[in-house]
């Protein structure tokens, strides 16, 4: 099982969360990790044994770039959008995670390593033909 954590895991961005921005929210209001509020404005950590991970916006917000949604519109949506995933994990946790991430009320969670996006053709709404399948 994993836990929520007040910790931002060490270590870079490892693979994206699909997911809808206002599931994460409601899941996980109480706890998300304050950001810089211009490339990141919401952080939410996990760890479970060794693994550590964190899933976030980045540069998605008009506090990065102008044209894009302000944070409360970006926060509130119900559209899939893509996150990154920063942190450590074993790859054989990801289906674990997953299924965490949905029974926590993140109906629409697919969770990708980098060396999985290489793999998967990309469609053109940008998620790829398999994560389209998990949806």
């Amino acid at each position: 099982m994993f836990k929520r954590s007040m910790t931002r895991p060490r270590g870079g961005r490892i693979g994206n969360v699909y997911a809808a921005p206002r599931d994460l929210v409601i899941a996980f209001s109480d706890s998300w990790l304050p950001m810089d509020q211009e490339k990141v404005t919401k952080y939410f950590a996990f760890t479970r044994g060794s693994a550590h991970v964190g899933i976030y916006d980045y540069k998605r917000t008009n506090l990065y770039a102008k044209g894009l949604p302000h944070p409360k519109t970006f926060w509130s949506g119900n559209e899939v959008a893509q996150f990154s995933l920063g942190g450590h994990i074993d790859p054989l946790l990801i289906p674990v995670f997953q299924e965490w991430l949905r029974e926590q009320g993140v109906d629409l969670a697919v969770v990708r390593l980098d060396s999985e996006e290489e793999r998967v053709p990309q469609e053109p709404d940008g998620l790829g033909q398999s994560a389209v399948a998990s949806i």
